[in-house]
């Protein structure tokens, strides 16, 4: 193999290695409805055409009392003790579970970001509902979320809205490699190594 096939290896792999990452955020709510009840709404829409994603959300934690769950679609996990996981093979996907507010919620989102240019991005929503399933009014004027997420490709940015009942901090976490992104990495890393020895004994 010459010099320029060695590279032309290296240029395949490289088109692959990076499509693939998780976009994990940190989220802390805190909120004005102590000893209300109602429900927490964690809502996953699948886009078009299906981008294959999940959504995982660990580290729960409340001051509040959890109750019943309804779930929907493709959920599987708990929240407690967790990890709850959400994936697009319905199109609606949701944990909803009862709560008596206290002032605090915390967990962590953990998802993929595969996308299809130009197609319709897979959605992550996070909703606060009182005791008749409606959401507490936000600035999102399409679905009063609390905070949503488009998961168009790495860097996907979550869009935190404001409410006069919550405030919503989501912080992102520095996004890693998937697995086989990970075995796909020290697979190329080999054969840039590899192409620079062969490009120095020619």
């Amino acid at each position: 193999m010459n010099t320029h096939s060695a590279f032309r290896v290296v240029l395949v792999f490289g088109t692959v290695t990076f499509a693939a990452q998780a976009g994990v955020f940190d989220v802390t709510i805190s909120d004005l409805l102590q000893n209300q009840t109602g429900f927490l709404a964690f809502d996953f829409l699948a886009g078009s055409p299906v981008p294959n994603n999940t959504v995982t959300v660990s580290n729960f934690a409340t001051d509040g009392t959890l109750g019943s769950v309804t779930p929907s679609g493709s959920v599987t996990g708990s929240l407690v003790p967790g990890p709850l996981t959400l994936t697009d093979s319905s199109f609606f996907n949701e944990w909803l579970q009862g709560i008596t507010y206290g002032t605090s919620i915390s967990f962590q989102i953990t998802t993929t970001d595969n996308f299809s240019p130009g197609g319709i991005p897979d959605n992550f929503s996070f909703y606060l509902l009182d005791s008749s399933l409606n959401p507490f009014p936000t600035s999102d004027t399409v679905a009063d979320s609390l905070f949503s997420l488009d998961l168009n490709g790495p860097g996907s940015i979550p869009q935190v809205f404001t409410s006069t009942v919550a405030q919503a901090l989501v912080t992102p976490v520095t996004a890693v490699p998937e697995p086989s992104s990970l075995s796909l990495t020290a697979a190329l890393l080999g054969c840039v190594l590899w192409a620079r020895r062969l490009a120095r004994d020619l």
